[in-house]
């Protein structure tokens, strides 16, 4: 589920929601990604990648990671306004519940916004997938492409305009729906 933001994310990139720190791991070692900024909210993951960092230090040599251990509600407005994001991703919800994720875009929007170039979020994927399903009958790939970034921009804001193509794509080479 993280391939297309692993391929996405170059420059300088946020992380909120640390997790198992897998997707970290990932962009650390890409040589476009000149920074990652990670908001995590609980100090016990936070520990929990400073060992592994400590661990194994030949793949966190480069300093790239910036860890802040706060809410990203309340972090992301503290960040530096004039600095723009090339990409972000947020993994901070246990579970692929697509109106809270839209409500959470919401609260990011009143209080500013994310200054980033793109956004993608965890379980994005699975709202592509719910979409192709609904539309494969319906409409020809292209109309389809149209429709279902219609919804994710119109759910999750404008930054979401390059997400759907990659995966929507794979889901038509598939064919997952026959």
């Amino acid at each position: 589920s993280h391939i297309n933001h692993v391929l996405e994310a170059t420059g300088d990139v946020l992380v909120c929601g640390l997790g198992m720190g897998y997707y970290i791991t990932q962009i650390v070692a890409k040589p476009d990604v000149n920074s990652v900024t990670i908001i995590e909210k609980d100090i016990e993951v936070i520990q929990a990648y400073n060992q592994l960092i400590e661990s194994n230090p030949e793949a966190f040599s480069n300093n790239k990671v910036y860890i802040i251990h706060g809410d990203m509600f309340e972090e992301i407005p503290k960040l530096d306004k004039s600095f723009k994001f090339n990409y972000a991703y947020l993994d901070i919800w246990l579970d692929m519940c697509f109106d809270e994720i839209s409500s959470d875009f919401e609260k990011l929007n009143d209080v500013g916004g994310i200054n980033s170039t793109k956004v993608g979020f965890w379980g994005m994927e699975k709202f592509v997938y719910n979409h192709f399903i609904r539309y494969q009958h319906e409409c020809g790939a292209d109309e389809m492409l149209e429709l279902i970034k219609e919804e994710l921009c119109n759910d999750f804001g404008e930054v979401m305009e390059w997400c759907y193509k990659p995966s929507i794509e794979l889901f038509i080479q598939l064919d997952v729906g026959n």
